[in-house]
């Protein structure tokens, strides 16, 4: 246990280049790379309890920092993704309305369209809709809606996030397939 508490010192002691470092050559804020420094300490830490740290003579703060970078990039990579999903739903709209339909179709089109995504946000898991609320309606950001979660981190909650707005994306498109294929 002492070595245990030796090493989160250790570590803890380069927090400050750490995340400097990161504010410096990434486009995070000060909470994400707090967060990140937070979890890339707990990866070092697993690392050397299962003994996969390198073997030759470790620079404790290069290692540290390059997986900081390396969580920085998973979380980038994973909030373009959800970015990118979540403009899919907005793009499907106003590319496929019909353009042929008169005014009065049109709104009764859209107004399917609503009822199918507020069915499609009704039919998934109250954690799911909560997230989306918190995110979306609320605008929450990935810390605060962490802490109301009650998960470990926000990089978890992002996770969670993109998945479920994968699932309620998924179930929109199936009933928005459902107004397309009624009649008008």
């Amino acid at each position: 246990m002492d070595n245990d508490k030796k090493l989160l010192r250790e570590l803890y002691y380069h927090r400050e280049t750490c995340v400097n470092s990161l504010l410096i050559k990434t486009n995070c804020d000060h909470d994400q790379a707090e967060n990140i420094f937070i979890e890339a300490v707990f990866t070092f830490r697993k690392k050397k309890q299962i003994g996969s740290l390198p073997t030759k003579k470790l620079n404790t703060r290069a290692y540290l920092i390059g997986i900081c970078y390396k969580l920085w990039q998973k979380q980038y990579e994973r909030e373009k993704k959800f970015k990118d999903s979540s403009t899919d739903i907005a793009q499907y709209f106003y590319e496929y309305l019909p353009n042929h339909i008169n005014s009065e179709s049109a709104r009764s089109y859209k107004e399917n369209l609503l009822v199918a995504i507020q069915e499609s946000l009704i039919s998934m898991g109250q954690k799911c809709r909560k997230i989306i609320r918190l995110y979306y309606y609320e605008e929450k950001s990935m810390t605060e809606i962490a802490e109301i979660m009650e998960f470990n981190t926000p990089v978890v909650a992002t996770s969670t996030k993109y998945r479920c707005f994968k699932e309620f994306k998924d179930k929109a498109f199936k009933m928005i397939k459902k107004v397309e294929n009624s009649d008008f």
